[in-house]
């Protein structure tokens, strides 16, 4: 799946310590000419610049979308999750103030 994730020559980053081993389809990284880079350690400056990076949007991370389900919702943010046009993300809102199904077209909350 991650292969299929990545554009041709591009780089997938992993950043996670997995519990146990993971099938990976190496036939498809050396297909895509796709590099795979792991890393396991980031600091707290990392993730303040990685914040600070989020207001300017210089990744384009606008452009992805994501849909955010109430807890209560939790079975129909799984079923949008298995969706044949799934958003890239699909994330829980814990907050008792949350009140419905919002999909944004970005992780960076603008309303579709």
């Amino acid at each position: 799946m991650l292969p299929a994730s990545a554009r041709e020559t591009g780089t997938i980053v992993l950043v996670a310590v997995y519990g146990d081993p993971v099938a990976l389809d190496l036939r498809a990284v050396c297909f895509g000419e796709q590099r795979l880079l792991g890393a396991r350690v980031y600091t707290r400056d990392d993730l303040a610049e990685a914040v600070a990076l989020l207001p300017d949007d210089p990744l384009g991370l606008d452009r992805l979308p994501v849909a955010v389900f109430p807890l209560g919702d939790a079975a129909a943010a799984f079923r949008a999750a298995r969706a044949d046009d799934a958003p890239m993300k699909v994330l829980l809102d814990i907050a008792e103030s949350s009140t419905g199904t919002e999909v944004f077209d970005s992780p960076l909350g603008h309303p579709r």
